[in-house]
């Protein structure tokens, strides 16, 4: 491996501590979580060899956005790796971060139930766009071919949601 992008780094850390969490607590279901995190980890380090030894447009498409398939699935695995971690008997994470949501921002249940139904409908696509103009920033900076400003993109936001993910185990709240 020739030259390691930083969201490379990043997610090769993720992967390393999220098998550590997984190797210290034992949720039910180890070994399925440690296989699938040596998976990811060998599908990333073919995909990098491929494109530094073939090259091409395909490696050089897989290579830039391999990060998808691993962020995708990283929050998918915590839907069933944070239960077996912390079990959702109570909802004290619930309450406690609903108070301070109260705290922070006043009685916003409130004003939401006043809005018009074609505002809270706005709300949500609003909502529903975010993760979608994630996805077409990345891919306006992959037709620009400007791979500096498309990997300091890719890390920053590879950055933020893989270490909010690792926060999910810490505070497990629905």
């Amino acid at each position: 491996m020739r030259k390691l992008q930083a969201y490379d780094l990043v997610i090769f850390a993720y992967i390393g501590i999220l098998s550590l969490v997984v190797l210290l607590f034992r949720p039910p279901g180890a070994a399925i979580y440690l296989a699938f995190h040596a998976a990811v980890t060998c599908m990333v380090l073919l995909i990098l060899h491929a494109h530094q030894r073939f090259g091409g447009p395909l490696w050089r498409f897989c290579r830039h956005w391999y990060p998808l398939v691993v962020v995708l699935s990283a929050f998918r695995e915590l839907h069933y790796l944070v239960p077996g971690l912390n079990p959702f008997e109570n909802a004290r994470w619930d309450l406690l971060l609903a108070d301070v949501d109260r705290l922070l921002f006043g009685n916003v249940d409130a004003l939401f139930l006043r809005c018009p139904r074609p505002l809270i409908d706005l709300f949500h696509l609003c909502y529903w766009f975010y993760f979608v103009a994630m996805v077409l920033l990345g891919a306006v900076l992959y037709r620009q071919r400007d791979p500096d400003r498309l990997n300091e993109y890719s890390s920053i936001l590879i950055l933020g949601l893989l270490g909010s993910y690792l926060l999910y185990p810490l505070i497990p709240a629905i």
